[in-house]
This record gives structure tokens, C-alpha cells and sequence, in this order.
């Protein structure tokens, strides 16, 4: 017999003791049931009569049966006395182990909004998130928001679903078998065929920030602090919500399903408030801080709010007040750090360093957004603070635009040196 294969020389199969044998084996003679501090349970005293059962010919028995009725004096052993005789047995399957595929019911709507509440429990969890909540958090939030984006366009063509409508197959698609489309071509495809009154947009920034932080935490790792997730997720939930009210609900045409969603639903607001209520809350405690520093409080790109506020000259350790995100070093490496790439990979794998400063001279240019201007772009050195309207595009250098357009924008030296040769 090969021990590692379980296969006779002679190319045989074992034969497994059916689960009788193994019934039988567990059950043992109370003399071979060592007294209370007799020492060490010795297996070879009972080799022999356990390879005499092995060889017993017992009836077929299928172990997931429903139990008969009655039990027969071979079987009046109860669990608790083989328990007693030996801890380490485990027990047969019954009837009562086996699991109704019916009862595993999640059609693409409760699915959804399964993940979703999922996400806002642990969000708004009392006493605070603990960090596997927040992970598990962010992952179900954003498989909820594809989940139910699809939901909507099954509703109003099954074939959009898919990633390539023309293969569209109905057997595949009941059975799931199929690749669909993400969020962001879903949004897209709501949007070209008129399906949504909810503004959903397929590049806004608080459903990428959330998807790149959801590809992060699946492929790789990431980290970052709870205030700084919560804050990410809330933007995405409240555009979710306003989605399914307007956009989702009113079409369900199953009267159960319709009931189940509403309270999903109701569940769903109720740790949606308490998030609110936190960041507002969180808002409220560095509100001082940031009064009357609107043209120097950028964005942090770690939770998206307007909290970081710019010092007087060189950005140095800057930290975000809202969730307590640090970004090191001082001028260019803060600039850099800031951005979360490295300017020696950057440029040495064939990247371009950062925009050139005017008046300092340094490549320490970032465009970001201000608590005062959120919408448009403020061009910062962080080496020497100065605030630029533009980048030029001839010679890459932060100042003053003439004709600012947003395409190609020049400084003067640059329009200068154009004139010039006419």
C-alpha cells in the first residue's frame, strides 16, 4: 500500500470504512476508557479491535438521510456518553446539519442592498469602527453601488448589464455566468439611455477616490485613519441613497421585494444619520481652526475635505485637521508627498517632475482646490507659498497667463518670445 497516494500496488483503491465503522470505532468498551488519572490514552491498545471493524461488512448508510423514526439497540448510545468516552469524535451529519439551497436567496436588488447596509453598520458603529470594520466597510460600499447600479439597468434592458450587450445569453444571465459591466460604464449607460434622475456622474471624484481606495484594500494594502474613511465614504452613500429613492425603488414591480427594500431601507438611514452626524460633528470641532484661512486650506486627498491649511512660506509636515493625515517633508518633498508619488520614480521612469515656480525657481507647482475656490484650480508653490493663475504650456512655468483659456495657456515671457517673430 503507498501511504501517500491511499492506492494498492496492484493499481486497487482502498475502500473507506463506511459510517457505521466510524460510529463503531467511536463507541468503545468502557474498559478501554482509561480511569481518571491513569496516565496517557494509549492508541495501540486498541489497533487490533478497530482493524477487526474496518473489515466488518456493514450495510451502504447515506449519512445525510432524514433520521428514521425509530433507533435501533446498536445505536442507544447517546452523543453525550460517546462525547463523555472520547472528546475528540466527531459527530455524523443529521438531518438537522443540511442546508436548504432555497434559504440562500439573494437576488440582485437585496443583494445590493445587503452590502450596502453592511457598509453603513460598520461606518456608524457605536463606540467607533474598529479598522477590520472600515476595510470591509469600504469593500461592501462599492460593491453595492456597481450591484445596484446594474439593478437599475436590468430594469430597463437585461442586456446592458453585460460588458458586451451583443453576447447577451438569458440562461447565462439567470445563472450569473457572464461578465458585466462596472460602475463607471453602468453610470454611463444610465445616463445615454435617460434612465436616471439622480445626477450621477461616471468621473466624479468622490466615486473614483472611493474605487481607487476599494482596489487598493482587494489587490493590495493600504492604510489611513478612521475619520479619513468615513469621511470618503459619505459623499458616495448619500449619492447611492438619493439613486435608489428616486431611481431604484419606484420600479420594483415585486410586491415582496418591494417590502424587503424598504426595510433595508429604513435600516439603511437610520446608521446613515449617525454618520452624518459624526462628520458634521468633526466639522464643527476644527471649525475655528480653519476661520479666516479659506485661500490657503486645501484639499486633503485622503478624506476630501478642505483641511489642510498652507503656512507662510515653505509647506513643511503639513496635517490635515479633519482626519489627522500627515504628509512629510518640507517645499518639494511636501509637494510630492502631498501628490503620494516620488519624484525620483517619476522622473526616472520617464514622468515629468513637477511644474516650475516663477518665483522661487523650484519644481514644487501642485493644482489643487481651496476652501474659497473648491471648484477651480489654485496653482501653489509649496516651496515659497506663492499662489499662480496658471501654468504656461511653451515652458511649463507657474505665473502670470495672458488670455488664460484652460487649453493652452502662456506666460508672458512666452507670448513675448511669440510676437517676436512675427
Amino acid at each position: 500500500m503507498d501511504e501517500q497516494s491511499g492506492h494498492s500496488d496492484d493499481g486497487d483503491v482502498a475502500e473507506a470504512p463506511g459510517p457505521d465503522a466510524l460510529q463503531a470505532r467511536a463507541v468503545e468498551p468502557a474498559d478501554r476508557v482509561p480511569p481518571a488519572g491513569a496516565g496517557p490514552f494509549l492508541p495501540e491498545k486498541t489497533a487490533a479491535p478497530r482493524a477487526e471493524a474496518d473489515q466488518t461488512e456493514l450495510p451502504e448508510v447515506d449519512p445525510w438521510a432524514p433520521a428514521e423514526d425509530e433507533t435501533s439497540a446498536d445505536q442507544a448510545a447517546t452523543p453525550d456518553s460517546v462525547s463523555a468516552a472520547l472528546s475528540g469524535t466527531i459527530p455524523m451529519p443529521t438531518a438537522s446539519l443540511q442546508v436548504k439551497v432555497e434559504d440562500f436567496h439573494f437576488p440582485a436588488l437585496l443583494n445590493g442592498l445587503d452590502f450596502l447596509n453592511s457598509a453603513v453598520e460598520s461606518l456608524a458603529r457605536p463606540g467607533g469602527s474598529a479598522p477590520r470594520d472600515l476595510k470591509y466597510a469600504v469593500l461592501h460600499l462599492y460593491t453595492a453601488l456597481e450591484v445596484l447600479l446594474k439593478v437599475r439597468l436590468e430594469m430597463h434592458d437585461p442586456t446592458l448589464v453585460w460588458w458586451t450587450p451583443e453576447r447577451y445569453s438569458e440562461a447565462k444571465h439567470h445563472a450569473g455566468d457572464f461578465k458585466s459591466c462596472g460602475a463607471e460604464h453602468a453610470i454611463k449607460r444610465l445616463n445615454e439611455h435617460g434612465l436616471l434622475e439622480a445626477e450621477l456622474d461616471p468621473e466624479d471624484e468622490e466615486l473614483a477616490a472611493l474605487g481607487q481606495l476599494r482596489n487598493r484594500l482587494t489587490h493590495f494594502g493600504t492604510t489611513g485613519t478612521t475619520d479619513a474613511v468615513r469621511a470618503r465614504a459619505l459623499p458616495v452613500l448619500l449619492q447611492l441613497m438619493t439613486f435608489l429613492r428616486l431611481d431604484v425603488l419606484p420600479y420594483v414591480e415585486d410586491p415582496i421585494q418591494a417590502s424587503k427594500a424598504e426595510r433595508e431601507m429604513g435600516k439603511i438611514h437610520i446608521h446613515a444619520r449617525h454618520l452624518e452626524e459624526f462628520v458634521a460633528h468633526r466639522k464643527a470641532e476644527i471649525a475655528d481652526e480653519l476661520r479666516g484661512h479659506e485661500t490657503r486650506t486645501i484639499l486633503c486627498r485622503s478624506c476630501g475635505q478642505h483641511a489642510i491649511v498652507l503656512p507662510e512660506g515653505p509647506a513643511v509636515d503639513l496635517t490635515c485637521l479633519f482626519c489627522e493625515k500627515s504628509y512629510d517633508g518640507a517645499g518639494v518633498e511636501a509637494a510630492w508627498d502631498y501628490l503620494g508619488e516620488s519624484q525620483h520614480i517619476s522622473i526616472s521612469e520617464g514622468g515629468s517632475d513637477l511644474d516650475c515656480c516663477s518665483a522661487c525657481h523650484e519644481h514644487a507647482v501642485v493644482a489643487v482646490s481651496t476652501a474659497a475656490s473648491p471648484d477651480t484650480a489654485s496653482y501653489v508653490c509649496f516651496n515659497c507659498d506663492e499662489v499662480h493663475d496658471g501654468v504656461c504650456a511653451e515652458c511649463n512655468t507657474a505665473g502670470g497667463i495672458v488670455f488664460p483659456d484652460g487649453v493652452y495657456d502662456m506666460c508672458h515671457d512666452c507670448y513675448q518670445n511669440r510676437l517676436d517673430r512675427f
